[in-house]
């Protein structure tokens, strides 16, 4: 490349009439200001506002740009929404943009989606592009300005694409929003995320289980649950169990697997849970994570997380007026750990959460929905920490996680890669008793051992050593 010439950036932006409002001119006034701050002539920035699907081929040809950024809203099920006509919501679907980039392959160097959702344009335009940041969730304003200023401040510092897209995702945590995990950049090279998509392991018993490829069994209860969700109004659930009881990693199956694509679930694996998917919402709020803790910061995640307009300052009665009037989608609030959240969050008292019933009950239209996780029942939890807000008796299902059946339990085992012997598969059911961590902790060190040509019984020792610490699963009450 010739250095005296500009590397052209082509900055599309478009917000359908019939979506919420974004702040794309402020994004793209930050990214101005930084190219203006570096005083230098290697980038030029180009702009197309109220993109129309017919305005993007043009718009490439007559720019030649190496980097092409956008800006807007994506769909939960894969979509970038551009305009129409007049101005409302043009729905283009992954494969579409992904050929059109084919065409584009030997002059586009680096395509942004700063759009929810996007990882799946990235992932299938990353085919053809050198490299293609995505978004593997619901992103905020703030967050997605955040990573645009520090994505381009460090590129026209002279660092490379992929510097440049670790000091976005810091410039969010600089900021202390939660969402620094959601970008991701995939390359042509390797067709998979360079961030956050290395080989997974089989197995997983240090975090909770995230990808819906490696969550097994809760069928009972996931058909429960989504019952309460697919119908009008939709309906509140608690989710109680014991620690490391598989509370969490239910939470994120529920947020995740409807709108995860065949191809990365298992063959069979039911994903149809609701009709329609693509209208829902899902916020997950982690009680454990201490800015959550601040009342105003979780209000705010909210908003944002929905795609709102943050008022200044982010109170009760402001976000109530905005939730009542704006919220017109399916949308349902994750609330794990909410135990902590009631004993270590003096602000997040009992007006907090009458607040809460209200929108739930009264002021949404039937929209909305809080699946919460908890040691005990809510009402038990709110009694034990001194609340008494009618909140935490709208919950008119629970679910109790025990252990799984036996049928549930022996697909989680036969997803070993390698596999195990059927006196090691009796062994492992009637020693893990069927609980999801325990059937885990013992397959990986199976595999471990196979994996290293270990014919021996050691690895059932060491199995019933690793298990020790969540001896509590298998206790019975009284014991």
């Amino acid at each position: 490349m010739n250095s005296d010439i500009p590397v052209k950036i082509l900055f599309l932006a478009a917000d359908p009439s019939d979506e919420s409002r974004l702040r794309l001119f402020q994004e793209l006034r930050d990214i101005k200001a930084r190219l203006q701050i570096a005083k230098t002539d290697k980038y030029q920035l180009e702009q197309q506002e109220s993109v129309r699907v017919g305005d993007i081929t043009q718009a490439i040809f007559d720019i030649q740009p190496e980097i092409i950024h956008f800006s807007g809203h994506g769909k939960s099920t894969g979509e970038l929404c551009f305009e129409n006509e007049i101005g409302k919501v043009q729905p283009v679907k992954p494969d579409a943009l992904a050929a059109m980039f084919k065409l584009f392959s030997l002059q586009v160097n680096c395509v942004v989606l700063n759009a929810c959702y996007s990882e799946i344009q990235a992932l299938a335009i990353a085919q053809h592009i050198p490299f293609v940041i995505g978004m593997n969730d619901a992103i905020g304003d703030k967050a997605a300005i955040a990573f645009a200023v520090g994505f381009y401040k460090a590129l026209v510092a002279n660092r490379s694409i992929e510097d440049a897209y670790q000091f976005g995702c810091v410039e969010i945590q600089l900021y202390s929003l939660p969402e620094h995990l959601i970008p991701n950049l995939y390359t042509k090279e390797l067709y998979k995320p360079v961030i956050g998509r290395e080989e997974r392991s089989p197995f997983i018993t240090g975090t909770p289980i995230t990808d819906p490829r490696y969550f097994f069994g809760r069928n009972y209860e996931l058909k429960r649950l989504f019952n309460l969700l697919k119908r009008h109004p939709l309906q509140n659930a608690a989710i109680i169990g014991k620690k490391r009881s598989g509370k969490t990693s239910l939470l994120h199956y529920l947020k995740n697997i409807t709108t995860t694509s065949t191809e990365n679930l298992r063959l069979n694996q039911k994903s149809d849970w609701l009709p329609h998917p693509e209208n829902y919402k899902w916020i997950f709020v982690d009680f454990q994570d201490q800015r959550m803790a601040n009342r105003e910061r979780l209000l705010s995640y909210i908003l944002e997380s929905l795609g709102m307009k943050v008022p200044n300052p982010c109170n009760l009665d402001y976000f109530m007026d905005l939730m009542s009037e704006n919220l017109h989608n399916p949308t349902v609030i994750l609330l794990d750990e909410i135990g902590v959240g009631l004993q270590r969050c003096p602000e997040l008292d009992d007006a907090f959460w009458e607040c809460l019933r209200s929108l739930a009950t009264n002021s949404t239209d039937g929209n909305l929905a809080f699946i919460l996780a908890t040691h005990s029942s809510p009402v038990e939890l709110a009694h034990n920490t001194g609340h008494s807000s009618p909140f935490f008796n709208i919950f008119g299902y629970t679910a109790t996680l025990g252990a799984l059946t036996e049928a549930e339990a022996r697909e989680l085992i036969a997803s070993s890669p390698i596999p195990f012997p059927d006196e090691d598969v009796e062994w492992i059911l009637t020693q893990s008793g069927r609980f999801p961590l325990l059937v885990q902790i013992l397959c990986m060190e199976r595999l471990f051992s196979l994996e290293d040509g270990d014919n021996s019984d050691d690895w059932r020792d060491e199995g019933l050593r690793q298990m020790q610490p969540f001896a509590h699963l298998l206790k019975t009450p009284g014991d």
